[in-house]
Order: C-alpha cells, then sequence, then structure tokens
C-alpha cells in the first residue's frame, strides 16, 4: 500500500495516484495478475442486513463469523496484445529470469512478471 500511496497528500486522494488501473475497463487475460495476501475472519456483528453477503451459509463460520479471502489484482497497462509471450517469469529452481516465452514468440517486448515487487511496472 505503500507503494501505491507515494506521490499522494493523503487517504483522501489515494485513487488519484497513476498506480490504480481504472475498475472499469475490460483487460486482456495475459496483462492481468493477482495474488493471495490472506484470509480473515470477521466476528464483528452486522451493521445493517446488507452487512454480509447472502448466499447458502457457507461463508460464515459455525460462531456466526464471516470468511473473507483478501487478494491483490495487477494489471499491466504497457501490454501491447502478445499473450505469454510478452513476459520472462521468475524460474525459482535456477534463481534467474526465464525469457524462453519471449524468445520462442518473437517478441520484442519481454517484461518481467514481477508485479509482487516495489519496481514493477504492473499497476
Amino acid at each position: 500500500l505503500q507503494r501505491f500511496l507515494s506521490g499522494t497528500g493523503s487517504w483522501t486522494d489515494i485513487y488519484q495516484s497513476e498506480n490504480f488501473a481504472y475498475g472499469g475497463d475490460e483487460y486482456d487475460e495475459y496483462q492481468q495478475a493477482w495474488r493471495l495476501l490472506g484470509f480473515i475472519i470477521d466476528c464483528n456483528p452486522m451493521v445493517d442486513d446488507d452487512y454480509y453477503a447472502q448466499g447458502s451459509g457457507d461463508e460464515v463460520t459455525e460462531d456466526g463469523c464471516a470468511r473473507y479471502v483478501l487478494w491483490a489484482a495487477y494489471v499491466d497497462l504497457e501490454y501491447e496484445g502478445g499473450g505469454i509471450g510478452e513476459y520472462q517469469y521468475w524460474d525459482r529452481f535456477n534463481q534467474v529470469w526465464d525469457a524462453s516465452p519471449c524468445e520462442y514468440s518473437g517478441s520484442e517486448r519481454c517484461a518481467k512478471m514481477d508485479c509482487h515487487l516495489e519496481t514493477t511496472h504492473f499497476s
């Protein structure tokens, strides 16, 4: 969150940061990424009728606490439509960036899939 807030003056203008992608746009599946951040169990009492989602009841614990998945979404606004061939990925076994998808596709753009790093180009 600190990365998103850098350059903004306060919490009130957090969405003025260029690090946020416009939520109403549609993006290609290859220019999107997500990261699981964790799980939340909320045992606070209901604030109103719409506080908890209506459903089968599977989303609450036996104590009546709501369960949520916390995740972050990323989008590559520089994506050019070349699919996986535009990206290199981290080879965790050899500890190097693997550019073979770019080489195979012949793409001139070979961006790192590094949305988890502070220096990423992903928004």
